[in-house]
């Protein structure tokens, strides 16, 4: 049990990786046109940027993976508990809308950048409007997240109260209106946070549970000389 429960701990490091990966990403795809830009503005844009937006998909698909991996470690973390244990699903949930949000974004602009190559202005356009709105299932999902994270840490799951209010915070943020986007920039920073809590929140309850052994004193041997009478 002690080393089931140490390995899903140890995924906790993949929220930093996520937290890394994020933000080199953002730095890759940068700003791209806002949904007023037309299509030829678009197709300049990603013409001019097709190398570094095609790299931070891949890089955004990676930290998909490292998330999911992460996502799971929390899981298991929250489990522990029957306080925890039903909010976990919740947990789930959020966190696979939230990726399933990322990857479609990443999707589009690997379509936007096919559509600048080609040049079809229309298409690009279009693309650009659905690419610049495609932050409801992100934000959505992010909320479900924080809120199923934060709640299950208030009713006694493993994780400290205070990355409990932190984790509510985050998703009421998400969906407070244009501070979403906030929430947004925020979540690499809370998977880090919350990986770095799950590995030494685990090491805690191993270090308290795990039983000491002493080496035992060698007893006598007993023979027909020294049998006691």
């Amino acid at each position: 049990m002690q080393t089931q429960t140490r390995f899903w701990s140890r995924l906790g490091v993949l929220g930093g990786v996520y937290a890394v990966l994020f933000v080199i990403a953002d730095l890759l795809i940068g700003n791209q046109p806002d949904t007023g830009a037309s299509g030829a503005a678009v197709l300049a844009y990603f013409n001019g940027h097709r190398v570094a937006e095609t790299a931070g998909v891949f890089v955004v698909a990676v930290a998909v993976v490292a998330l999911t991996f992460f996502l799971a470690s929390l899981r298991y973390a929250l489990g522990r508990t029957d306080g925890g244990r039903l909010l976990a699903n919740v947990v789930t949930i959020g966190g696979a809308i939230y990726a399933a949000g990322l990857m479609i974004m990443a999707a589009l602009t690997i379509a936007l950048v096919d559509a600048a190559k080609n040049g079809l202005a229309g298409a690009a356009q279009t693309l650009n409007v659905l690419s610049n709105d495609m932050w409801l299932p992100v934000v959505t999902g992010l909320s479900v997240l924080g809120l199923g994270t934060g709640v299950a840490a208030l009713r006694g799951a493993t994780l400290p109260k205070w990355l409990g209010w932190v984790s509510v915070a985050l998703g009421v943020l998400a969906l407070s209106g244009p501070a979403g986007g906030i929430a947004f920039l925020v979540a690499p920073v809370w998977t880090l946070v919350t990986g770095i809590v799950i590995m030494l929140s685990s090491r805690a309850t191993t270090a308290i549970t795990e039983p000491a052994y002493t080496q035992a004193a060698p007893q006598p041997l007993v023979t027909e000389s020294n049998r006691p009478g």
